[in-house]
């Protein structure tokens, strides 16, 4: 082992003094001998936080994109098992890296922590052993796995930790431990059929989605014309406890009358009274509210204009904004941190729509404000801060004492939306059982009010950037406040970009794909499996004999069968499913006859999938198409001429397919 010196965190400290203790390792170096006053963390100031001693290991310092995962808390643990659950901690720390070799982040250990320490140290408890007997037992570890078979979390960070233990074994600690083939195949066995029972987030209902969009919207531009004088109120809010206080908590702050501003005086001071009679802004205590609805409600709109998951929307700071200018126009991308690329917060953009820039500019300008009364620097300062922030600096000690300033509130906390317009409907139910056919969406009762997550505006933009053709928006674009036009470059036909969104290393890039052949299975099965109409071409004349659905069987064995068997197919290349202009398309080859617009060639491609109904569609908007070069004289011209071909060739193919 070559000697070093070691800092735990060092990749994730702000300076040198909000380093923790540095750990000389070498070939002696041992865990278990770490002193009890080694310091684990300390603040920004260099301050110390947590000693190995302490219960309570507070890691707040290096938590960037975390939110009440930053903590450590082993008073929860039996003190026979505190021991070596700190160590077992010390060589997450020391041993365990992430991708690329990266140090742990915070919210990872505490994953550690809460899904297999402390869990093991109650199963030791209930097994009356010592928790270094369960490491160190293969019937044990077996027993506990499959008491928590169904928890994928678990199953994950115990092998990993196992993992770490025997690698580390005799190198840097003497736990020893076990970690066998039987037990890594059980593992892998629980976690694959964790998979297969695993349902997706919940798509949000076409209606519900965009009444959301539309009304955050409003709230925002109201919100955005009266910015200035807003931000002028919140300054005095922050500078002046006395500024439209109540009689009571003048006398209970002891604050100088002359100082004092009442309510209605300050209201109006600042031209405020329309805005904060709308949203009953009636007090100091509900302004403070009201910009944390603020805040909340521009999250919600920046999650649904960029697909970001909750922890990267908050990685974002002031200076998130970037403008690129491409040859298909001025492309705005949003800067910010993702754990799932590297723990160590890996610096990395999304794609956004250039509305998302009027939300960061109302957001820029209350954090200017904030960071000039709290004195700290505006350019790292996060885009959505603590609510603590919307306090008097008199009434924070905190502030200096830790640098996570991540918002806080809860995902039904935003600005009012008219529930009758968020009540479930059967119609709103049955869209979504379009896309789940299987999934028996006890949570989706009509009639009830849908309860948004962060995770669905993720999961909504893939889909509904999928469904609208990744080309054509149409009436969704409008609707939406063109949500999608500045993604179309990298979306629609400038395919050469669409890579820049979607390679491997994106954070877009594992839901796309799952969301790609998800659709594309069950448009193949309700389309051609389920499909009404005869079926014609080489495909579809198949189907039509042997695989089309029978009323005679059972749904759900026919369905699942089918679904399992098709998106296995199309994961590995074998077919895809697009629609056509007669019908639609499983063949993988790229088509050669799409060049040439020749769409009545599909009847000799062995993937075609022809229909009656589209072929009589095509015949009739041949026949206008006819009928407009002729009445407006180009009878003589070549196109007229071609067609005229292109018209007699569909109606002798419908002819010579219906015969058959």
């Amino acid at each position: 082992m070559t000697a070093q010196n070691y800092y735990i965190f060092e990749e994730l400290t702000h300076n040198e003094q909000s380093k923790p203790d540095v750990l000389f390792i070498n070939e002696k170096f041992k865990i278990e001998e770490i002193k009890d006053t080694f310091i684990v963390s300390r603040d920004i100031n260099g301050d110390i936080i947590s000693r190995m001693l302490d219960d309570v290991w507070d890691f707040s310092t290096y938590s960037i994109i975390s939110i009440y995962q930053d903590k450590i808390n082993f008073r929860g643990l039996k003190p026979q098992h505190r021991k070596t659950a700190k160590n077992l901690m010390l060589i997450l720390l020391v041993s365990a890296s992430g991708n690329n070799s990266s140090q742990l982040s915070v919210s990872t250990l505490y994953a550690y922590f809460n899904s297999v320490i402390k869990p093991l140290c109650q199963f030791s408890d209930q097994n009356n052993i010592e928790l270094k007997e369960v490491l160190y037992s293969e019937k044990l570890i077996l027993r506990f796995l499959y008491n928590n078979r169904k928890d994928t979390t678990k199953l994950r960070f115990l092998a990993r930790l196992l993992k770490y233990l025997c690698s580390g074994y005799n190198m840097i600690h003497s736990i020893q431990c076990i970690f066998t083939n039987e037990i890594k195949n059980f593992v892998e066995y629980s976690r694959k059929k964790n998979e297969e029972n695993t349902e997706q987030t919940l798509l949000i209902p076409s209606r519900i989605y965009l009444y959301g969009i539309k009304k955050r919207w409003e709230h925002i531009d109201i919100i955005y014309q009266h910015i200035d004088s807003l931000c002028s109120f919140f300054e005095q809010f922050l500078l002046n406890r006395a500024f439209g206080s109540s009689k009571a908590m003048i006398s209970k702050y002891d604050l100088a009358p002359n100082e004092h501003v009442k309510w209605n005086d300050a209201v109006s001071q600042f031209q405020l009274s329309k805005l904060f009679n709308l949203y009953e802004v009636k007090n100091r205590r509900s302004f403070a509210q009201f910009l944390s609805l603020i805040y909340s409600t521009c999250f919600h709109q920046l999650l649904t204009y960029s697909g970001m998951r909750r922890n990267e929307a908050l990685s974002l700071n002031n200076n998130c904004l970037m403008t690129t200018i491409t040859d298909s126009g001025t492309v705005l991308k949003l800067l910010g941190k993702t754990t799932k690329l590297t723990p160590s917060f890996e610096e990395t953009s999304w794609i956004t729509s250039s509305e998302s820039e009027t939300i960061v500019r109302l957001l820029n300008k209350l954090n200017q404000l904030i960071t000039k009364i709290y004195e700290v620097d505006y350019d790292t300062f996060p885009l959505f801060p603590k609510t603590a922030f919307f306090k008097p600096k008199s009434e924070n000690i905190v502030m200096s004492k830790t640098s996570l300033w991540m918002r806080d509130t809860q995902v039904k906390d935003e600005l009012p939306l008219d529930i009758s317009q968020i009540i479930v409907t059967q119609e709103d139910k049955k869209e979504l059982e379009v896309l789940n056919p299987l999934r028996a969406l006890e949570s989706v009762k009509v009639g009830k009010t849908w309860n948004f997550s962060y995770h669905q505006y993720r999961r909504t933009l893939v889909v509904y950037a999928l469904q609208s053709g990744i080309v054509s928006i149409g009436g969704l674009q409008q609707q939406m406040k063109h949500l999608f036009i500045d993604m179309t470059m990298y979306y629609g036909n400038n395919s050469h970009n669409a890579q820049n969104l979607f390679k491997p290393d994106k954070v877009l890039s594992k839901e796309y794909q799952e969301v790609k052949t998800e659709l594309q299975t069950i448009y193949y099965i309700r389309d051609v499996l389920f499909s009404e109409e005869e079926l014609y071409g080489g495909h579809g004349s198949y189907i039509e004999k042997h695989s089309k659905y029978n009323n005679e069987e059972e749904f759900i064995p026919f369905f699942q069968e089918n679904r399992a068997n098709i998106m296995k197919r199309i994961n590995n290349g074998e077919m895809i499913y697009k629609e056509t202009a007669l019908g639609a398309c499983v063949s993988p080859n790229p088509c050669d006859y799409r060049l040439v617009h020749s769409v009545y060639a599909c009847a000799n491609c062995s993937g075609a999938v022809i229909k009656k109904e589209k072929i009589d569609n095509m015949i009739t908007e041949q026949e206008k198409s006819v009928e407009y070069l002729y009445n407006n004289n180009y009878g003589d011209t070549v196109e007229y001429r071609t067609e005229i071909a292109d018209l007699q060739e569909l109606k002798k193919y419908r002819k010579k397919l219906m015969n058959k």
